[in-house]
């Protein structure tokens, strides 16, 4: 009888505005997130907590600037796995792009966060793309001496990394596309930051469900800012249109030598027990059918 409950609460927790929505049960444990952690060198000597570790929230890019799509900078930002006969869905996404800039003695890095969702480099290139796919539980030789904090070779299955086929120069893995297929419509490759770091709600913006065998990863490409020749790729405004630009062109336009400096994601998921879901044409976008998924009585 009491396993019968469970069941029942289970799927009603699956409607909006059901009457288990929001109850954690032993088979519903509620809702995570896993958040990009990376190396950051500014902090090597300072540390960034009480166990002096170099690590901070988001991953430093490289300066190098991109030349080509093929050389975009590929970066792992979230990575979620779970284990059968466990179930999850996608339940929102958070996303941050810092811009890093010098004053005039080189001081810095200063930071800003890109807030305008919409905003890229109009000079000197430069522009971030997002990607939610589903990865299958496959194995990859990862090992590579050049290996190292937040830098991985092919894939990670662990923290956040930059992604490398080859350092010098830099090429991506699988021709700098993300691995796996997109879990849902666009997410699977938008250009936009449609899911504020500051957001109070994020955790009620999604509800997409991960496949078995496969985990919920987040990506970022990126094509790094060239600054030109002596910073000479960059916004030369008078007085009005200074006071006129927005955040991320002001801060452009002040500092020296502005490029994306650090890029971070989070992937909030909730979890259940006991419910198989199977896709019906791997070949297609993913669609999900419930094995007795009757509606209670």
């Amino acid at each position: 009888m009491e396993a019968s409950r469970d069941r029942k609460l289970v799927r009603l927790q699956k409607h909006a505005g059901g009457v288990a929505a929001g109850i954690r049960t032993h088979l519903r444990p509620g809702r995570a997130a896993v958040t990009t952690v990376g190396f950051d060198p500014n902090l090597q000597l300072v540390g960034s907590d009480p166990y002096n570790s170099p690590d901070y929230t988001g991953l430093v890019l490289p300066s190098t600037p991109t030349t080509s799509a093929q050389t975009r900078y590929l970066c792992q930002l979230a990575r979620y796995s779970f284990n059968t006969p466990e179930s999850a869905w996608i339940r929102g996404l958070r996303i941050y792009v810092g811009l890093f800039g010098y004053d005039e003695g080189g001081n810095g890095p200063y930071e800003l966060e890109v807030t305008s969702p919409m905003w890229r480099f109009s000079l000197g290139g430069g522009n971030v793309s997002f990607h939610l796919m589903a990865v299958p539980k496959t194995w990859r030789d990862t090992r590579n001496p050049l290996n190292g904090p937040s830098l991985m070779y092919l894939d990670s299955k662990g923290g956040a990394a930059l992604l490398y086929q080859t350092l010098a120069p830099y090429v991506p893995p699988n021709g700098g596309r993300p691995w796996g297929k997109p879990l849902q419509g666009d997410l699977g490759n938008f250009r936009d930051n449609r899911f504020p770091w500051r957001d109070d709600h994020a955790e009620e913006v999604l509800n997409i469900p991960v496949p078995a065998m496969h985990d919920a990863v987040l990506y970022a490409s990126v094509w790094q800012h060239d600054t030109g020749e002596d910073d000479t790729n960059k916004p030369d405004f008078n007085a009005d249109q200074l006071a006129a630009a927005g955040p991320e062109d002001r801060f452009w336009a002040s500092f020296s030598n502005v490029q994306y400096g650090r890029i971070a994601g989070s992937i909030i998921v909730g979890e259940e027990m006991g419910k198989q879901y199977e896709p019906l044409d791997y070949g297609a976008p993913f669609e999900w059918r419930a094995h007795n998924d009757q509606e209670p009585r």
